[in-house]
């Protein structure tokens, strides 16, 4: 049986509340700005906000966590977060489409600093363990993918005459929780001594980068959730616009979380047994069928189904995968340095992908568009098959 700190379940709970608050985002703040602005573009705006204040804010919360560990940092990225959801609560009320902007720009940065936990967590513990932490933090995002959901559609409806004010109102208390717990919990932290601190710089982030263990991890990880963000910014549009009802596309949304986190069970297991490069291949080939399955979700609304679990599973390989390798190594300046450089690159693609998601749909529409995903997977397969030769030449 393996022994873990006691702050390693206390970020597994933390990860629980908010994969729960970030679900209801994920399944309503697309359906809810929509509602709230006349021009169909910028429906998916607050939505892509969401990451796009993830990467406004990391650069800021690397370098506090760097240079004054992890717990204060946690925490703030909480406050933040709380502040937003009701914030977004208020302006949906309020019909007030830029007021929910502001709102998910904050929530964003609680989103950022939620990246953290998984990372947190492969630091406080040994090297042969580590696989086992990061994939129980995200492990327990599975809990939260089935209630997360239907949280929003029941939060949507607790005011008939202004919808989704409710569903915003819960990711506040849920984030607020997360305060609660990381005060109290949380006391232990892999920090830097003193004579380690330094300020993280761009030097610094690319110096770290070009250790092939970080680099592989980062270009997966950036990859893999760039070419999901887009596919899942546009899923609840593309499902209410063919048709079906918004119960449906919350369905759809549900089972794609599962397939985010329910993986991570096993996570630890698969990467010890199947190795780096066959797990990294595994994830991208499971987005690629996604992606091929999803050329059907024109036609029935299994095809959503499918090709919405497929891509959280295929997600899910990459980013444990990624995860561990970038949880590698004794200097901690340098992982967190690596940390940080991959977390912001993330979340800089994947605000650009949420950014054009409505664009993309409204010009190509959702076929055309899974077709645009399957040569970047074909390239990621391509990096992944040249750093395993690489690796074999120099053996």
């Amino acid at each position: 049986m393996i022994s873990l700190p006691k702050e390693v379940w206390i970020l597994v709970l933390c990860q629980v509340l908010f994969t729960a608050g970030i679900s209801v985002d994920l399944t309503i703040t697309s359906l809810a700005g929509q509602s709230l602005t006349s021009h169909p573009d910028l429906a998916t705006v607050p939505f892509a906000l969401l990451t796009v204040g993830g990467a406004i804010f990391m650069p800021i919360l690397g370098w506090h966590i760097r240079n004054y560990g992890r717990r204060y940092a946690l925490i703030s990225g909480c406050i933040i977060g709380t502040c937003g959801a009701f914030i977004s609560a208020a302006s949906v009320w309020d019909h007030n489409f830029w007021g929910l902007c502001l709102g998910c720009l904050l929530v964003g940065s609680y989103q950022a600093s939620a990246q953290f936990y998984r990372l947190a967590a492969g630091d406080l513990v040994p090297t042969d363990v580590k696989q086992y932490a990061v994939s129980l933090v995200l492990a327990g995002g599975v809990i939260a993918a089935f209630f997360g959901p239907m949280l929003a559609i029941w939060g949507a409806n607790l005011w008939p005459s202004s919808l989704y004010v409710g569903s915003y109102l819960i990711v506040g208390i849920l984030t607020f929780l997360c305060i609660a717990l990381l005060t109290i919990g949380y006391s232990v932290d892999a920090r830097p001594t003193y004579v380690e601190r330094t300020t993280i710089s761009i030097r610094c982030s690319i110096k770290a980068l070009k250790q092939p263990i970080f680099l592989v991890g980062t270009f997966n990880g950036v990859l893999a959730t760039t070419v999901m963000m887009l596919l899942m910014s546009a899923a609840p549009l593309a499902i209410v616009e063919s048709g079906w009802t918004t119960s449906d596309s919350a369905g759809v949304m549900q089972w794609h979380l599962v397939g985010m986190f329910a993986p991570s069970l096993i996570a630890g297991f698969t990467f010890r047994k199947l190795g780096v490069i066959t797990s990294l291949s595994m994830g991208i080939l499971l987005m690629l069928l996604a992606s091929i399955l999803g050329l059907s979700g024109i036609y029935n609304l299994s095809g959503y189904y499918w090709a919405l679990a497929l891509l959280g599973i295929g997600w899910n390989i990459s980013f444990v995968t990624s995860s561990i390798l970038l949880s590698q190594g004794e200097d901690i300046n340098m992982k967190r340095s690596a940390q940080t450089a991959s977390e912001t690159l993330r979340y800089f693609f994947s605000s650009i992908a949420s950014l054009v998601a409505a664009t993309a749909l409204t010009n190509l529409g959702w076929f055309r568009l899974n077709m645009l995903m399957i040569p970047f997977l074909l390239v990621g397969i391509g990096f992944n098959a040249w750093w395993f030769f690489a690796i074999k030449r120099a053996n």
